[in-house]
């Protein structure tokens, strides 16, 4: 249930019950002046369990809030906890000062009693005021609750420091047969002012949706204003609106308790269900991936690789539509759509039918095929990018799309859009995977042109194109099976390593084999970080020595896990030596020279230089003008001379952008 819907509901679960509790109020105004107990000591048999139940019930308050305390979640509600706290110890004092009560530290009576009675209510008024006027917000400094926490038991001390020992210095509020004086019920009213004014916010939070605690908070504010009346009106401790007044105090704390309690379990619950879609999410997408790749692998034409892997991501993926749309030779570089899959078929026919009259690059793909960048719609309805065919999309029950572009010498041919049936259906990690599936995908598909090429010799080469498949299918496996244990950097880093690495060895012509040799180990080459715990890999500060020495034990992490994969090349061994460096000052083995296998001498250039250019957790891109200086300066002594020399040429040719 929504906020707004969960706030309506419970404001007209509880209208009955504060209509009854307001009559009874009246009942008991309008009713003959009598005293619920004769006697202090009978009164003191109800009074001590109720305020005994009332500091129960504060403590339970501030405990759950205290300890369900989450960095995302609003400070308001600890701000509720430490006002319990302090309302709670305050309690305690009005109970043991209550008149009958044995002396404590001074001789017990109303007077006393009341004093303390007055401080914890305002505490408790302003407290929730405050709540309703502070936006529902996040602590700026999660480390600031230590300080409410010192506040409130600072004001806790000083009010019992006040009212032990200076209480003759305070103004009369409770006159012996006379009853309550005017400056007590002036402090009762004043309460009331201040919880009627957190009621009409509250109420008007609750009618708005947000938050959720909302409804809940506003019916403790009205029971409260009815508990101060009642003390506004007795002439006796014993009377019955000081025992109606308690009974009401005793409900609002209760509503408290259980509107914290809910919120405070709800929020954890939230987190883990919104983990569950994200997991969802990224399941969805790893199988498109794996059902992707698996494609890919049995492809041998271009035309019948977009299709299977349209009829993939649909019965695979579940999305409701893949679509690619190839880029026109035009002047206005429309799109037209070539092949699609569809549970519904006939939204992409209509396209077809009018993507003269209605130019689709107006739309998502357009954006993409300008921005070389997928263009996400997470809510179709109200996209304006999708206003020239929100109404049909709408009717075959499309809410969400995002078009991922195909790119080939740097450029956007092509377009792949899928369509999901729920809005806001393509989360961060989601994306991640389905761009690396359009970036594998248009890597197929250069492969294929090149492959269309040179027929005879794929021809001449079918052993060996049948025993990369094979590795291929074991790599899909390995990297299918820890995918969810990476994080997003290292997936988008690889995909961009092997790519900078295979132009390297293109660039120095080493056979097409073996470039793709070097490709394939790049795309796993941190592959072995799945063993390092995420906040290290993530940590956006200098790791410490030990954490360095930690996160230098992936390089053979990854080949423990590749080394019994059956590669035609050492591929394992790659993804060991990639750190090692010409002189001997790398790891793990700490190789120099030609005892480093080439293809690891590769990686290990692209990998600086990919490592320097982008973001990483700790710190912004350095650009490629520095990582580029790094390989020059360091050329015939870290890295290998060859290959320095064949990466800078890419670059200064402009034969590669990363």
């Amino acid at each position: 249930m929504n906020p707004l819907a969960h706030n309506g509901a419970a404001l007209r679960k509880a209208a009955w019950p504060l209509l009854v509790l307001a009559a009874l109020f009246f009942m008991v105004w309008f009713a003959p002046t009598q005293h619920a107990f004769e006697g202090i000591s009978k009164y003191q048999s109800v009074h001590l369990p109720i305020e005994t139940a009332s500091l129960i019930i504060s403590m339970l308050v501030f405990g759950v809030a205290w300890n369900a305390y989450s960095k995302d979640r609003a400070a308001n509600i600890i701000i509720l906890a430490c006002a319990s706290l302090a309302v709670g110890l305050i309690d305690f004092a009005h109970m043991m000062s209550f008149a009958g009560m044995p002396d404590w530290v001074t001789p017990a009576g109303p007077e006393k009693a009341i004093n303390f009675w007055l401080a914890a209510r305002f505490i408790f008024a302003a407290a929730l005021l405050s709540v309703a006027l502070r936006p529902w917000q996040p602590l700026a400094r999660p480390d600031t609750r230590y300080t409410m926490l010192t506040i409130a038991i600072l004001v806790s001390a000083l009010v019992y420091w006040i009212g032990l020992f200076h209480q003759d210095a305070l103004p009369r509020t409770f006159i012996a047969e006379t009853g309550l004086t005017t400056l007590k019920i002036a402090a009762e009213y004043l309460i009331v002012a201040l919880l009627l004014i957190a009621a009409i916010l509250f109420w008007r939070q609750a009618l708005a949706g947000k938050p959720r605690e909302a409804a809940g908070l506003f019916i403790v504010a009205v029971i409260t204003v009815l508990s101060e009346l009642s003390f506004t009106l007795y002439s006796d401790v014993t009377d019955v609106f000081n025992l109606l007044g308690h009974v009401y105090k005793i409900i609002a704390y209760i509503i408290l308790y259980r509107t914290v309690f809910v919120g405070s379990v709800r929020e954890p619950f939230l987190r883990v269900l919104s983990a569950e879609q994200s997991l969802q999410h990224a399941n969805r997408a790893l199988k498109t991936l794996s059902a992707g790749n698996k494609t890919l692998l049995h492809a041998r034409e271009e035309r019948a690789l977009l299709e299977a892997m349209c009829r993939a991501v649909v019965e695979k993926g579940g999305y409701l539509l893949a679509w690619v749309g190839y880029v026109q030779q035009d002047e206005a570089r429309s799109i037209k759509p070539e092949v699609w899959h569809a549970v519904q078929p006939g939204y992409v026919e209509s396209l077809l039918a009018s993507w003269q009259d209605v130019a689709l690059n107006n739309g998502p793909s357009g954006v993409t095929v300008r921005s070389g960048e997928a263009t996400i719609c997470q809510d179709i309805a109200s996209d304006p990018l999708f206003a020239p065919w929100r109404d049909e999309a709408m009717q075959y029950g499309y809410r969400a799309s995002i078009a991922l572009p195909l790119h080939d010498n740097g450029s956007t041919f092509a377009t792949l859009s899928l369509y999901a049936d729920t809005t806001d259906a393509f989360t961060e990690d989601e994306i991640a995977l389905l761009s690396e599936m359009s970036e594998d995908l248009s890597f197929g598909i250069r492969n294929l042109r090149m492959r269309a090429e040179r027929d005879q010799a794929l021809r001449e080469k079918q052993h060996f194109l049948e025993t990369i498949q094979q590795g291929l299918q074991d790599t899909v496996q390995a990297i299918a099976a820890t995918v969810e244990m990476r994080d997003p950097y290292t997936a988008g880093h690889q995909r961009r390593v092997a790519d900078l690495a295979a132009a390297i060895a293109g660039e120095m012509e080493l056979p097409h084999e073996e470039i793709f040799a070097i490709h394939l180990a790049g795309v796993v080459h941190d592959l072995g970080k799945i063993s390092i715990p995420a906040e290290i890999l993530s940590k956006p500060a200098r790791l410490s020595e030990i954490e360095y020495d930690f996160i230098k034990t992936h390089p053979q992490a990854g080949y423990d896990i590749l080394k019994d994969i059956d590669f035609k090349w050492p591929v394992a061994e790659m993804v060991l030596q990639h750190h090692e460096r010409m002189d001997g000052t790398g790891y793990p083995q700490g190789l120099q020279g030609e005892a480093i296998i080439l293809g690891a001498r590769i990686l290990a250039v692209a990998d600086v230089i990919e490592a320097m250019a982008s973001h990483r957790p700790y710190r912004a891109g350095l650009g490629i003008d520095s990582a580029l200086n790094e390989i020059r300066e360091h050329r015939g002594v870290s890295y290998d001379a060859d290959v320095a020399d064949a990466a800078l040429r890419l670059f200064s040719e402009n034969k590669y952008q990363l």
